[in-house]
């Protein structure tokens, strides 16, 4: 692996289709796009004809997402990538 391999990824969660009652994204929906960033690093780490699934993911939400907050940037992070799990943060 590269020295500090990385991957970034960029959405527009919240468009109001997909607020909760607060008016702010709905945390599946950032979650998702999280995990698909994290997803598709792993991805980009295996052999031509594997996959991978996520198995657990946890996320800790600091800030609320708004329309005004604009653009959301996911990068994931490497801790650990094997034969059988990677651990990857975001």
């Amino acid at each position: 692996m590269a020295d500090n391999p990385s991957l970034s990824m960029n959405g527009s969660p919240s468009n109001g289709k997909q607020n909760n009652p607060f008016s702010t994204a709905h945390g599946g929906i950032i979650s998702t796009l999280l995990d698909t960033t994290m997803t598709a690093f792993v991805l980009s780490t295996l052999q031509k004809g594997f996959s991978c699934s996520t198995i657990e993911i946890k996320v800790n939400f600091i800030r609320p997402v708004t329309a005004n907050t604009g653009l959301v940037r996911c990068k994931a992070r490497p801790i650990h990538v094997g034969k059988r799990l990677a651990t990857v943060e975001g």
